[in-house]
């Protein structure tokens, strides 16, 4: 399993455990992470919760507390990746709140606002697909018109050639988007993908993964985008015989459980 799947567990199981999102708890969530394992993290993630560790070591008297915001660093997809438990425990909820909580926890690591919009946009797209009765969501509903940074530049690029994003193969997306692990070409990658192949889970995670780059993130996401539109039915049998994924199958049930309406 990935780094991508291990930082996703320690936000729904947060989550859980306190009925709602408490940030000072998604931190201690991210120091029992931390200490289990750090493999593939990426530098920002490691530092700051290297950071939140000492703040709870000491008692508050050294390192940073969860509520203050990192210096600005950090433009990767280290939040975008792990987004998908705060956006379906929101289902339901105000688009607003939804997008202040994921602000929150993107300042336990990431500061850097292409980082951040890269997670408002997996957030919102999830977020819509268990919120809305159709599936007819077009790219320009992700255009927040009041931000600029890199990612919004790049989603912007994407609107614009859209219908040879969707229409060309793959590589074509890849040169203009490009596939790195930081937010503003990974997740619209992602989004591209999950569009192209949105009615098809396998499909879409299958050409994530192939898709070259950061592919273990471009295939968390999408898949978080696809499952949320398609269902756990849409998941073929065959990928269920891991003994991790009965594992994520009882966290999904509990966080469905603890936010249902």
């Amino acid at each position: 399993t990935t780094d991508d799947w291990q930082l996703t567990h320690a936000v729904a199981r947060s989550l859980i455990r306190c009925e709602e999102f408490d940030i000072y708890d998604q931190a201690l969530s991210h120091v029992d992470a931390y200490h289990d394992s750090t493999v593939g993290w990426g530098g920002t993630t490691k530092k700051s919760i290297e950071e939140l560790h000492w703040y709870f070591g000491d008692y508050g008297t050294d390192g940073r507390r969860p509520t203050q915001k990192p210096v600005l660093r950090g433009a990767g997809n280290g939040v975008a990746m792990k987004i998908a438990p705060i956006a379906l425990a929101g289902h339901g909820k105000q688009r607003i709140s939804l997008d202040q909580q994921v602000k929150n926890l993107a300042w336990l690591t990431h500061s850097h606002p292409a980082a951040i919009s890269g997670a408002l946009v997996v957030a919102d797209l999830i977020f819509l697909y268990t919120n809305i009765n159709f599936h007819d969501i077009k790219i320009n509903w992700l255009l927040r018109k009041n931000v600029k940074d890199e990612t919004f530049e790049k989603l912007e690029l994407l609107a614009e050639n859209f219908d040879r994003c969707m229409n060309e193969p793959i590589e074509y997306a890849v040169a203009l988007l490009g596939n790195r692990c930081v937010a503003y070409e990974s997740v619209p990658l992602a989004i591209v993908i999950a569009f192209r192949n949105q009615n098809n889970f396998e499909q879409g995670v299958m050409e994530a993964v192939n898709a070259g780059g950061d592919t273990d993130t471009i295939g968390s996401m999408v898949g978080a985008i696809l499952g949320a539109k398609l269902g756990v039915g849409a998941i073929p049998d065959r990928w269920l015989n891991f003994s991790e994924v009965e594992r994520a199958m009882k966290l999904a049930t509990n966080l469905h459980q603890t936010f249902k309406t």
